[in-house]
């Protein structure tokens, strides 16, 4: 959207024979906001050359004001990247016994630990187990709620479950290529 239509600089006549000067921007197609207003000039031209330099002068500090917005928001982008990538090496205990960057730590072990229930829910239904068998050993391995998963990365449970899992889905990745190469090799 040009500038042209967004803003505009205009002068209104009162009945009392003064003239009032605005800085409008328009918000909406509906609806408009005052951004600068001044009552009491005495010739229209005087009121419109106000309105004028207010208009240049808002819009410079509205450009400011966005640079300085959008420099804000991507030195948070980048300290929210490193918070992300540091606190992605922790194991399942030092993301329960962190307290530096706590709240990132609970995101990151909420979302480990929900792909681990889902890893092996995956591996035992790849297993022929049913739904609820899956769900079940994802449940006893994992933990079911919050606090019950805490108490297993506190106790180094879910670092060995992870590690075991990962060790299984290397075989089998292995496996799979083993199996591809014979295929080839006919």
């Amino acid at each position: 959207m040009s500038n042209e239509k967004k803003y505009s600089a205009f002068t209104i006549h009162n009945a009392d024979g003064s003239w009032v000067a605005r800085v409008v921007r328009r918000k909406t197609s509906k609806g408009s906001v005052v951004e600068c207003e001044r009552v009491g000039f005495d010739c229209q031209e005087t009121a419109q050359t106000w309105a004028s330099e207010q208009l240049a002068l808002y819009l410079v500090q509205r450009k400011e004001r966005t640079a300085q917005n959008n420099a804000k928001r991507s030195a948070h982008r980048i300290r929210q990247a490193e918070r992300a990538a540091l606190v992605g090496k922790y194991s399942y205990r030092e993301l329960v016994e962190r307290s530096e960057h706590e709240l990132d730590c609970r995101a990151e072990f909420k979302a480990k630990t929900a792909l681990l229930w889902q890893e092996i829910a995956f591996r035992m239904l790849k297993e022929d187990a049913s739904d609820d068998e899956a769900f079940a050993e994802a449940d006893v391995r994992v933990g079911r709620k919050y606090q019950e998963r805490m108490d297993k990365a506190k106790s180094g449970l879910l670092d060995t479950v992870a590690f075991g899992t990962r060790q299984t889905a290397f075989a089998n990745a292995q496996f799979l290529v083993q199996q591809a190469v014979g295929n080839l090799a006919k």
